[in-house]
């Protein structure tokens, strides 16, 4: 596949995977990390880790007011730890087997939060949550859901600034530590930055669609994403 054919293809699922991220806070890696592993397998998770650190950025220039910061600061070394044990991962076992264990983690979750749970970002939610982030982040681009599914009870605001900033130090804290592991190549940068107008274009489009959805239909595909987040991953490493 030719280079513009390459930034094409996952370029239209970067716009798409945009516009839901932009809405309900998280989505991006999900909706196009299994289909750009099907195109250039290569790429993941770090031109998708690249193009995640964009858009947390937008987010805030566009609505930073409602920032969580006294959870941020509980959840932050959590995450760090995470990233650790989720680079050491990617290194030492297979990443089949991670997306499993994640993915099932997380399903678990998303059942509980349907039948029963009512999750507040209690310390204790918060170490969980951004520890299995970290990990499932840095080890398969995709980590925004167990810290969405923390916050899924407060307001849609608050979920999309404070996921922002948890995803622009998360996503550089990632690529740092894929570098030092030498599972960052410079292919998957390079590819990354060409998909940054993908990213801005679907941006725009969720900032149009935005007032348009409400906080119950906001908390709805928060679980649905994490779901669908979680099958992906335990079907992706079951194959």
């Amino acid at each position: 596949m030719s280079t513009w054919a390459l930034v094409l293809s996952c370029g239209a699922l970067i716009l798409l995977g945009a516009m839901v991220q932009g809405i309900i806070g998280l989505g991006m890696a999900l909706v196009a990390s299994p289909f750009i592993a099907l195109i250039d397998h290569s790429l993941v998770p770090g031109t998708l880790i690249v193009t995640s650190a964009v858009l947390p950025v937008l987010t805030l220039v566009h609505e930073h007011h409602d920032v969580d910061w006294k959870g941020l600061l509980w959840a932050f070394p959590w995450r760090f730890a995470g990233t650790a044990v989720g680079a050491w991962l990617v290194v030492v076992i297979s990443p089949g087997l991670l997306g499993v264990l994640i993915g099932g983690f997380v399903l678990g979750a998303v059942v509980l939060s349907v039948v029963r749970w009512k999750p507040r970002p209690s310390p204790v939610a918060l170490s969980i949550g951004a520890f299995v982030s970290g990990v499932g982040g840095t080890a398969t681009s995709i980590g925004g859901p167990p810290m969405a599914l923390v916050y899924q009870h407060q307001r849609p605001s608050m979920l999309r600034c404070t996921l922002a900033v948890y995803f622009c130090v998360g996503s550089l804290v990632s690529l740092t530590s894929l570098a030092l592991v030498g599972r960052l190549s410079g292919h998957q940068v390079t590819v990354g930055l060409w998909l940054v107008p993908f990213v801005i274009a679907g941006f725009g489009i969720a900032v149009w669609l935005r007032g348009r959805v409400d906080a119950a239909r906001v908390r709805a595909g928060v679980l649905a994403v994490s779901a669908l987040s979680s099958l992906v991953l335990v079907v992706r490493g079951l194959l």
